[in-house]
């Protein structure tokens, strides 16, 4: 046998069972980008997020829980709710500004909401 034949073998064995083996993607995240007008943030932490994905859009509520955070910019450190709160009502009307809001689809609970003002 040849030796190339000898090396490809196992990788040929390896690729076949590998197309056998069923994947299943789960979404263990959903994300919404929205201007602030279309958020109601959550009067207190472990209270609900009202928010409306386009104008004739019915409202959803998500659960904000304790573990919830609340980010001035992608990536930067967390902040409190009321932090939060303050600056999203500062800046509503400014142009490119945008409100993430990042939350497991199952169970409807928000893992962070992120201010992105700096557009």
């Amino acid at each position: 046998m040849m030796p190339w034949i000898k090396r490809a073998v196992p990788a040929l064995l390896a690729l076949i069972a590998a197309g056998n083996a069923q994947a299943t993607l789960k979404a263990i995240e959903q994300a919404y980008e929205l201007d602030p007008g279309q958020v109601s943030l959550p009067a207190a932490a472990g209270g609900s997020l009202a928010l409306r994905r386009c104008a004739g859009c019915a409202a959803e509520l998500l659960r904000v829980d304790a573990q919830t955070q609340f980010q001035m910019r992608p990536g930067s450190g967390n902040v409190s709710l009321e932090v939060l709160r303050r600056e999203a009502a500062r800046v509503i009307n400014r142009r490119h500004t945008s409100i993430f809001v990042y939350f497991d689809p199952r169970s409807g609970i928000v893992r962070r909401i992120v201010l992105d003002a700096t557009q």
